[in-house]
């Protein structure tokens, strides 16, 4: 195989991988606005830990934990999405005051699709963060189809 004969693979993936987080992107701009909608309970925090992402010769990444507990309609839930705003921790530090509001065992407000209970969130809402993935993704977007030829 030559490389002409290859010529469709970089269009085609960076079209295909690009639409996927564009499609994320747009998911969780729509739940992250609909969560300021939504009924809340009562839960618990069941668990919260930093985790953490390293590779050699790149940043190591830190994200937070939370598993939490609510019930709705008699139904017990178990979630872990803290939120679908879309915010970037660049440091240990800034994931640990994070983490600081959420210890095992505090009684949290959870809000919950009131059409499908078992999403949830703890902090509703949306961020600028969201638009920049959605941004990111268009641009690349773009891209792969002005590699396409025709």
């Amino acid at each position: 195989m030559t490389w002409p004969t290859l010529g469709w693979l970089v269009p085609s993936i960076t079209i295909c991988v690009s639409a996927w987080f564009l499609a994320q992107g747009l998911l969780h701009l729509m739940y992250g606005y609909l969560s300021d909608a939504w009924p809340t309970t009562e839960g618990r925090v069941l668990d919260s830990r930093v985790g953490k992402r390293s590779r050699p010769g790149r940043r190591t990444g830190y994200w937070p934990i939370v598993h939490y507990t609510y019930v709705v309609d008699g139904t017990e839930y178990v979630a872990r999405q803290l939120s679908y705003a879309k915010r970037f921790h660049g440091s240990l530090h800034s994931v640990q005051q994070v983490l600081q509001k959420y210890p095992p065992g505090r009684q949290v407000t959870v809000c919950y699709d009131p059409a499908n209970p078992a999403r949830a969130v703890i902090e509703p809402g949306f961020s600028l963060g969201n638009f920049v993935i959605i941004f990111i993704a268009i641009v690349f977007l773009i891209g792969g189809v002005s590699m396409v030829q025709f």
